[in-house]
């Protein structure tokens, strides 16, 4: 898992605890989009999501089609390589194997919760990650948080990262 050998996610999503498993909900919501879905649309149309959703995926007897070659320049080295094995272990396993490997202790706890928002850093645990690493992530992901209720707030990046980035021991914020 790229979460416990890099302590870092992939991408950045809000990860669900669904019935069959976890689900990275933007993603999810851009599935849900193209497949029609003017709820999700509509609950969307502040922001980008429908308008990426529409250009990247088209929705045609019952399959989801992408409208573009990946840009592999956004995915790095290492996330290629998890991603290629993820996708070869999963094709090999039965949907109850699959159920069985996704439903762990960080699944079960969020899918009791109301908002069923898996936390990162139990989901590396769970994948057997180290307290020291578990730790180290959580300091990532406050960073990275940081980072973006800055350029949210004023929609560049903050003018003084260096001194988010020292509050938190790093020298880089990946």
């Amino acid at each position: 898992m790229h979460l416990v050998r890099y302590m870092c996610p992939i991408y950045y999503d809000t990860i669900k605890a669904f019935d069959l498993g976890p689900v990275p909900s933007d993603i999810y919501d851009m599935l849900k989009i193209v497949r029609g879905d003017s709820g999700t649309a509509n609950f969307h149309r502040n922001d980008n999501l429908a308008g990426m959703a529409q250009e990247s995926v088209s929705f045609r007897n019952e399959a989801f089609i992408p409208n573009e070659e990946p840009d592999m320049d956004y995915l790095s080295p290492s996330a290629v390589e998890r991603l290629d094995d993820a996708i070869k272990q999963v094709s090999g396993m039965t949907f109850n194997e699959i159920i069985e490997a996704t439903h762990d202790r960080e699944w079960e706890r969020a899918h009791t919760t109301q908002s069923r928002i898996m936390n990162l850093a139990n989901i590396a645990r769970d994948g057997g990650a180290n307290d020291a690493s578990v730790g180290y992530l959580k300091g990532v992901l406050e960073c990275d948080a940081d980072v973006q209720a800055s350029v949210t707030l004023t929609g560049r990046s903050p003018v003084n990262k260096p001194t988010v980035l020292k509050r938190y021991g790093f020298n880089t914020c990946k």
